[in-house]
């Protein structure tokens, strides 16, 4: 149900591998010692800040949080497969969705009565934010896991949609099928992606914001994000 990105490797020519036999020993060797971090692309520490000042509409997941930690490294698994695969990436997809919900405009003075009629304070979206999910997948099956995802994870009242892409002859993407909600004006718009490797793979679904305010990309690949357009 979610899609695992199936990546493709260059073949090596025959006179390659025996014209550098020790050198692929030695890169093979270095490639078994070499252990990934998360995040290792955007940096750690200054780099880190100095990467989100640069991209201020992209919100970057707690990689030092315990549970987004143990999240990612369950998908990264490669004995991670099947039923418990899907199970651990919708986890990791509905902590990106939490973090993209503390991003909508919210009155942080907001107070609730109690069963008991205590008043106690706390947060809650402001009284004109109305939000929208669309699931956007490659194949029905993959639309159905994250459509559960996104009724599962955002407001009761929220409204969803689905979108269904697929490749087209010159390699790019289009839009197959599309139910969307009527009346998205006003709306906070968040679409969900298992894994997003390029701004291509959505470029049909952004033309389409003229029926939408707020754009919030979601991603569980190397990196949790959210992305604002």
């Amino acid at each position: 149900m979610f899609l695992r990105t199936v990546r493709s490797h260059a073949k090596l020519g025959a006179a390659a591998l025996m014209g550098a036999p020790m050198l692929l020993s030695q890169q093979q060797a270095h490639a078994e010692q070499r252990v990934y971090a998360s995040g290792e692309a955007l940096g750690r520490g200054v780099r880190l800040e100095l990467w989100k000042a640069q991209h201020e509409n992209v919100v970057v997941l707690d990689l030092e949080s315990e549970l987004i930690q143990l999240g990612m490294t369950r998908i990264r698994d490669y004995e991670n497969a099947g039923a418990k695969f899907t199970h651990d990436a919708n986890g990791v997809l509905r902590s990106t969705l939490d973090l993209a919900l503390t991003e909508l405009p919210s009155d942080e003075e907001s107070a609730v009565t109690t069963p008991r009629g205590y008043k106690a304070e706390g947060l809650m979206f402001e009284d004109d934010v109305k939000v929208c999910g669309i699931s956007i997948a490659v194949n029905p099956e993959a639309q159905k896991g994250l459509a559960q995802v996104l009724r599962t994870s955002l407001p009761y009242d929220a409204k969803y949609g689905e979108i269904l892409v697929q490749e087209d002859a010159k390699g790019g993407n289009k839009i197959a099928k599309a139910t969307l909600p009527e009346d998205l004006d006003g709306h906070e718009v968040l679409l969900l992606l298992p894994e997003l490797a390029s701004v291509s793979q959505i470029d049909k679904v952004i033309h389409v914001r003229s029926r939408v305010c707020w754009f919030v990309l979601e991603s569980a690949n190397d990196t949790g994000v959210i992305c604002s357009f």
